[in-house]
């Protein structure tokens, strides 16, 4: 192989990885989903999102879509990146944007607005039954009392105890 050649075909090596970052470095699959605490009252956005090379990723939010906030950054380059903006009051937006660094070139998203989820359904204490009512022990709707003597009966083999009913109250029982 001429000299020249060889010479071009490293240049091109080392050129080939810079060029890369370059072209190549884009945010891919970027989702913000809001996940519902379990008690409800509040929620995190959950921001996951791929990148084609390692980059280094962080997240900026905020109440407007200046988003004034930022969590930490992350520490080493990634392809795969998750972020959790945590306890945003259930009744209110956040907008996140995501911006991802390789090789000194720099990639941000569109700012996105996150709604807050949908809140948990609600009981019907007024219902009076239910998936944990008493009527649907034996079909013919008898009282705590009895539910727990089929339910001590059933269990007697497996549970070494069995906790009583007290009361059966909508979706609730009530146990001593």
């Amino acid at each position: 192989m001429p000299r020249q050649h060889l010479t071009v075909l490293i240049a091109l090596s080392i050129a080939a990885p810079w060029a890369l970052a370059q072209d190549g470095l884009r945010i891919d699959d970027l989702t913000a989903r809001p996940r519902l605490h379990e008690y409800g009252g509040q929620y995190t956005i959950e921001v996951r999102f791929t990148t084609p090379i390692p980059a280094v990723a962080s997240v900026s939010y905020g109440e407007d879509a200046s988003c004034p906030l930022a969590l930490a950054a992350e520490a080493e380059p990634f392809r795969n990146h998750r972020f959790d903006i945590p306890d945003v009051r259930g009744d209110q937006r956040r907008f996140v944007r995501v911006t991802v660094a390789a090789d000194d070139h720099e990639v941000a998203s569109d700012v996105i607005e996150v709604a807050p989820p949908e809140p948990f359904p609600r009981g019907n204490v007024e219902r009076g039954g239910g998936p944990f009512g008493a009527a649907l022990f034996d079909g013919r709707g008898h009282d705590a009392a009895h539910a727990n003597a089929i339910a001590t009966h059933h269990h007697r083999f497996t549970l070494p105890r069995f906790i009583g009913i007290e009361r059966i109250q909508g979706n609730t029982i009530f146990c001593s």
